[in-house]
């Protein structure tokens, strides 16, 4: 793991920060043509293992906050929060949704 982040208000604290590779390029130098050189982000949070991608919402302030409270109170990242409400909902990996008229 890499340093400790330095915060604005001047305090240090110890959080953990994760490399993510996030490109490959080949070094210009002629001499050193043969090798690439590895471009790395920090974050705060390992990552969950599998490409992600954007989801960007323009929810009701209503319906924002409905999410952002289950998630904390869940104790849950958004991520997490959102699979289980789509494995509560019955929706499988291919986005079908499961008959439910025969639970009832």
């Amino acid at each position: 793991m890499a340093k400790s982040k330095q915060h604005s208000s001047g305090s240090k604290r110890d959080i953990p920060l994760h490399p993510h590779v996030l490109n490959e390029a080949p070094v210009k130098d002629a001499a050193e043509s043969s090798k690439t050189s590895t471009i790395m982000r920090l974050t705060k949070r390992p990552s969950i293992g599998e490409p992600t991608t954007n989801l960007n919402l323009r929810p009701p302030i209503s319906l924002s906050n409905r999410f952002v409270s289950f998630s904390i109170e869940q104790r849950m990242t958004y991520n997490e929060a959102l699979a289980d409400l789509m494995d509560r909902a019955g929706v499988d990996e291919n986005g079908n949704v499961a008959d439910r008229r025969g639970a009832e």
